[in-house]
């Protein structure tokens, strides 16, 4: 409550707008109309009259920020220590781009009142969404005033007069929106954006920003300038040229940064440096595409940073040698034979059966036809994200400690990896659930059928690992228990053409619905018409299969097998993940990564270190 007058005071909203005094206005939220939790609660403001209690004016959308999370969140579920001295200044670099990047973006966000955006509280334990395009909002957003429907920036620029959604305003048109109607707010504050934005200028390009602007005369600082305006010189329109990003970009990276959005990808002669001291054996070549293909025991972190900057797959075996378990059938259908598993079948169905009677059937194959018989399904069943309704260190403890003590490059694909960026949301953000997570297939039937992942694309990093694989109830031995095609992250366009111009798409995105496979055929004709060609990698037991994010992929599931994955955020491939996150805004797919958010405490994180 602020008092203003001795017969007024301002309220701030603490019930449903359908209760007593704010049913007095004559507009709801979209919540209150559904009897969900009242979304203007704690954010609108009224002049109530001390005397009747009636709404003398309104609504405020007053500032109710307490907190910045950016300077005080309560703690990191990450806490700790370098792996290296130099292992700070490695992740910072690597994100810096990507970073400046999002918060300029925000810096465009505009009222359409040009009033400055109110800050508002971080509501804990709740995925803050647009309801247009399912996006994580991370700063600024827009509020509509009369039903409280909430859009990210890029929505809002979508908007040349009206958007469809569901409005409560009496006199709205076809319940339609306006630009009119909406107020800007922020989650942070607008000095701790400029902060941090600050802090990704590099001291020495810092340095000589201050020198060249003191040097400059005032001829040639007109001619730099960080304006968005263009300037017309006679018949020639010229975008000036921003010299903080000049200095900066030359001091940001020596290495080549590779933007997803464009067709260009490096030269295997460009790559030629990064295997000068590499085995033979321990390189894969696939008609010109190598990657990294390295026994456990050789691979060092240095080498795996090498490799990993080039957005290339990386195939590590033998990665299991030290597990202390069997991972086998037999032991599941002990640990979680009681357990009710939810299977899926080659064309997407989903059979509820015992723990117990799909383990048992897993490498019988009588067993497996009387119980796919009875199921009505095919043979060749497989359980994806298990489990399915908790943590598998909640579920089976020593497995998960298993996992994390034998998967390569621990310091990106642990639960406390120093350069798994997924790690460092604060306690006061939903984290998304990255696993480890467990998938366990049958192979090939003796009718050749084969199980199958469908071409997807992840907006994280991942690490695959296969601990058993077993071929008896396969009509032939095949070459290797699962085969991935893994495609280069720069070539998603050309991937989505050939399949738009070759599959029967009707409503469903090339990649992102999971509904296509590409067979042998359609891989030559791919390379033949598009240039493209994936990365062939064949997993046996023992090898951990790590997929840079941005890489479609598709898996062949030939042999019985069990596996790990447990997903990352690496910061060398951050520019991809939120390539992806704005591709899913498109198709109003949830980002539970919640990227942009994710970067920005990650380099406050990192810089306290």
């Amino acid at each position: 409550m602020i008092t203003k007058s001795s017969n007024v005071e301002i309220h701030l909203q603490a019930g449903p707008c359908t209760s007593p005094p704010y049913n007095q206005f004559d507009m709801i939220c979209n919540s209150c109309a559904e009897e969900q939790p009242c979304s203007f609660m704690g954010l609108r403001g009224f002049e109530i009259s001390t005397i009747d209690g009636s709404l003398v004016y309104g609504p405020y959308f007053p500032e109710t920020k307490k907190n910045d999370l950016l300077h005080s969140s309560r703690s990191l579920r990450f806490n700790g220590k370098p792996y290296s001295p130099g292992a700070k200044k490695y992740a910072l670099n690597q994100i810096r781009s990507t970073l400046r990047k999002v918060l300029e973006r925000q810096k465009d966000a505009r009222s359409y009142y040009n009033n400055k955006a109110v800050q508002r509280d971080h509501t804990e334990g709740y995925r803050h969404l647009c309801d247009t395009c399912s996006t994580t909002i991370f700063n600024k957003h827009y509020v509509c005033a009369s039903c409280a429907m909430e859009i990210c920036i890029e929505c809002y620029d979508d908007l040349q007069n009206m958007t469809e959604g569901i409005h409560t305003h009496p006199k709205s048109t076809n319940n339609k929106h306006a630009r009119a109607e909406f107020v800007l707010f922020s989650k942070f504050a607008k000095k701790s954006i400029s902060t941090l934005l600050k802090s990704t200028i590099p001291k020495a390009a810092r340095s000589l920003m201050r020198k060249v602007k003191k040097e400059n005369d005032p001829s040639a600082a007109a001619m730099v300038t960080t304006s968005h305006d263009t300037i017309s010189t006679g018949k020639i329109i010229m975008l000036p040229i921003s010299l903080d990003f000049i200095l900066i970009n030359h001091f940001i990276f020596k290495k080549q940064v590779i933007n997803p959005s464009q067709q260009s990808s490096l030269s295997t002669s460009s790559l030629s440096h990064l295997f000068s001291g590499v085995k033979d054996e321990q390189r894969t070549s696939q008609d010109g595409q190598q990657f990294l293909k390295i026994e456990a025991c050789n691979l060092n972190l240095d080498l795996f940073q090498q490799h990993w900057q080039t957005h290339r797959p990386i195939h590590v075996t033998n990665s299991t040698g030290n597990s202390e378990f069997e991972w086998t059938p037999a032991m599941f259908s002990t640990l979680c034979g009681t357990d009710t598993i939810q299977a899926t079948d080659y064309d997407n169905s989903v059979f509820e059966l015992n723990g117990k009677d799909y383990f048992d059937a897993f490498s019988d194959r009588k067993r497996r036809q009387r119980l796919c018989k009875k199921l009505g399904s095919s043979e060749v069943l497989k359980v994806k994200d298990w489990p399915q309704t908790q943590d598998l260190q909640n579920r089976l403890p020593g497995l998960y400690d298993d996992f994390m003590r034998t998967v390569p490059a621990p310091e990106y694909c642990s639960a406390s990896g120093y350069l798994n960026l997924a790690n460092r949301l604060p306690e006061e953000y939903l984290p998304p659930d990255l696993g480890p997570k467990m998938f366990i297939s049958y192979g090939s039937d003796q009718h050749g059928k084969t199980g199958k992942t469908n071409l997807h694309c992840d907006i994280t990093d991942a690490v695959n690992v296969m601990y058993y694989a077993d071929d008896e109830t396969a009509r032939d031995k095949p070459k290797a228990a699962s085969v991935w095609h893994i495609f280069p992250h720069d070539q998603i366009g050309q991937l989505q053409e050939y399949i738009r111009q070759y599959k029967d798409c009707d409503h469903l995105h090339p990649i992102f619905d999971h509904a296509f496979y590409l067979t042998e055929q359609d891989l030559v004709r791919l390379e033949a018409e598009f240039g493209v060609v994936p990365y062939t990698v064949y997993q046996n037991p023992g090898d951990a299969v790590f997929i840079p994010a941005g890489c479609a992929h598709q898996v062949l599931n030939c042999s019985n097998s069990i596996k790990c994955a447990f997903d990352f955020l690496s910061p060398e491939n951050v520019e991809s993940s939120l390539f992806i996150s704005s591709e899913l805004r498109k198709l109003h797919k949830q980002d539970a990564l919640q990227v942009q958010t994710t970067l920005a405490f990650s380099w406050v994180s990192l810089k306290s270190d």
